[in-house]
C-alpha cells in the first residue's frame, strides 16, 4: 500500500520516477495533469516496491518498472499492472511481472495497493 498527496509531481522528479515510455505518454499533456499522472505512477511504483521487497531485498529503481493503467468506471479509480524493464536485474523481473494493483484518487490523496500473484496462478 502507498498513500501520497494528490499534488502534482515536480517535472524534475518525473524524469527520475517515470520510464522513457511513461514520459512519452505524458508529453503534450498540460503540466498539472502530467504531474498528477506522474504522482500516481510514483505511488503505484512505491506499492510495487513494498510488495516485492520482502522477497527481493536489493533495491529496485523507479526506472526498472513500467506500469500499465486501466481506468475503472470513474476516472479517479482503476487497476494497474507492473512490468520489469530490461534494466532491472533478471531475478527480480519475474516478481515485478507478477504484481498488479488498484488505485483511487480522493479527498486530496492518491491511494495505491499492490498484490503479488502466486506462481502459476491467474490474475488476482
Amino acid at each position: 500500500m502507498d498513500v501520497e498527496s494528490d499534488a502534482p509531481l515536480d517535472a524534475r522528479l518525473r524524469r527520475r520516477v517515470c520510464s522513457d515510455e511513461e514520459l512519452a505518454g505524458l508529453a503534450g499533456a498540460p503540466d498539472e495533469a502530467a504531474g498528477r499522472a506522474a504522482k500516481l505512477m510514483f505511488s503505484a511504483k512505491e506499492a510495487v516496491y513494498k510488495c516485492v521487497h520482502p522477497l527481493w531485498t536489493r533495491p529496485i529503481g523507479f526506472r526498472d518498472v513500467a506500469l500499465r493503467f486501466e481506468p475503472g468506471p470513474g476516472a479517479a479509480a482503476g487497476r494497474f499492472r507492473a512490468r520489469a524493464l530490461p534494466a532491472a536485474e533478471a531475478g527480480v523481473a519475474a516478481l515485478v511481472d507478477a504484481v498488479e494493483g488498484a488505485f483511487t484518487v480522493r479527498d486530496g490523496r492518491v491511494l495505491t495497493g499492490a498484490t503479488l500473484r502466486a506462481a502459476g496462478s491467474g490474475p488476482a
